[in-house]
């Protein structure tokens, strides 16, 4: 089983009833015999197909525990790279579907579940980014809309989990260093510039977000390629 999940199915019932629907559903009943227990990429998959089918529905159930169980798979070192690079794009678009559906979210009642879930969905897809995956096209907009869209949320539990994951893509040292803080770069050069042009007649609620993102750079600086400082 792949590390750490064990321990935490045993002590989190939502988690461990949603695994084992998804168990069945790949394997069939549990024989006790330890056999079904399901791989990392059976699980990304299977994990994969029910987010894609619940965020569908009007009331869905299990989305956090979905994209738990997704966020272990590929955290694994057991995943299969071929599957994973094979299902990007797909994950790529379920997990942007899920963020809108939750930025949507109207209903006070469900504020809490809802930022919740996008703190989970940012996870995920740090974790996603952090695969490299080849389509950069994709992945550029997956590190927009799931990450970076998140640096405007009113929330400062939601802004600092998108400044946590975008710093940790930041830090990768393969080729896609560059392709992120290139994305980012110019995300943060669009709000500072947008908000220059409107300097006299800013708006109040305009402010805090070049703050946040001035702050933000501050710390991400460093982790920017040479080649981005010339540039």
């Amino acid at each position: 089983m792949i590390k750490d999940l064990h321990s935490t199915l045993r002590s989190n019932v939502k988690l461990n009833a949603v695994y084992t629907a998804l168990q069945e559903s790949v394997k069939g009943d549990d024989d006790g015999t330890g056999k079904n227990v399901l791989t990392a990429t059976e699980l990304f998959l299977s994990s994969l197909t029910a987010l894609e089918g619940t965020i569908q529905r009007e009331n869905p159930t299990g989305e956090m525990e979905l994209l738990q169980l997704l966020e272990y798979s590929l955290s694994s070192h057991d995943m299969n790279e071929e599957i994973f690079h094979s299902q990007f794009s797909l994950l790529s678009r379920v997990l942007r579907a899920a963020l809108q559906a939750h930025t949507d979210d109207d209903n006070t009642e469900n504020v809490g579940n809802s930022n919740a879930l996008l703190r989970q969905i940012s996870n995920v897809s740090q974790c996603t980014l952090s695969l490299l995956p080849r389509n950069e096209k994709e992945a550029s907009k997956l590190l927009n809309d799931c990450i970076l869209s998140l640096f405007r949320s009113s929330s400062p539990k939601i802004r600092r989990c998108a400044h946590g994951n975008c710093m940790v893509l930041l830090q990768e040292t393969s080729g896609m260093q560059n392709v992120f803080s290139t994305i980012v770069g110019e995300y943060a050069q669009n709000v500072i510039k947008q908000c220059a042009k409107q300097f006299e007649h800013i708006r109040h609620e305009d402010i805090p977000k070049v703050m946040h993102i001035l702050n933000f750079m501050q710390g991400a600086l460093v982790y920017f390629p040479v080649s981005a400082y010339i540039a």
